[in-house]
């Protein structure tokens, strides 16, 4: 989100205006609460901790959550985890920043692999890898972990996947509500500055 307050960007609710503006389109969703962004299509929001106490939000898709993204985690709460594993998710995608170990506000590879062994999904997709990681020698490594019956493998730019999504329209419709990005006013100019300080640019 854009933070608010004097100086940065905020959002405001869009009036008629003669100019043209950014337009964004936010929702507000609860912890956990199923919502449908499209007909059918439902998504609960899963509270993750990402880094100390700040509350990140993850994604369970589908009626039986078959698809569950989790990109910015450093530790998953209870309440949170108990809804993972009830869900048989057909592709888990998690957060990985780290091949040595876990950093502050993100999981790394070890933490990574302990989710996976946890879920068990059938496919794991880990994102957001620094480069401590080599992509190929990397993915052979995880390959090794089909032994166990785990599919891991490190995502790349520009990975699409095709999944069938259980629908469901029992889950209420969001109401789209429209806003204008309000970009605070730019600096003053070093001329504007330095009259501002009484001085001159001529003379200083």
């Amino acid at each position: 989100m854009l933070p608010v307050g004097s100086g940065s960007p905020s959002l405001r609710r869009r009036t008629s205006t003669s100019r043209i503006a950014t337009g964004l389109a936010p929702h507000r969703v609860a912890d956990f609460q199923k919502f449908q962004p499209l007909s059918g299509l439902q998504v609960q929001p899963l509270p993750v901790l990402h880094g100390g106490t700040y509350v990140c939000m993850g994604f369970r898709f589908g009626a039986k959550g078959e698809f569950i993204y989790l990109s910015d985690v450093s530790k998953v709460p209870d309440d949170t985890m108990a809804i993972l594993k009830s869900t048989q998710a057909e592709v888990l995608v998690v957060d990985a920043l780290l091949k040595s170990g876990p950093h502050y506000s993100h999981f790394g590879l070890p933490q990574a692999l302990e989710l996976v062994r946890l879920l068990r999904p059938k496919r794991a997709l880990l994102i957001g890898m620094s480069c401590q990681f080599d992509h190929f020698h990397d993915n052979q490594e995880l390959f090794k972990l089909r032994s166990e019956g785990l599919h891991v493998e490190l995502s790349y730019d520009g990975l699409e996947l095709e999944m069938n999504l259980t629908l469901d329209d029992d889950v209420p419709l969001l109401e789209e509500e429209t806003y204008e990005l309000q970009l605070p006013p730019p600096p003053p100019s070093r001329l504007s500055r330095l009259r501002v300080l009484g001085r001159c640019l001529c003379c200083s």
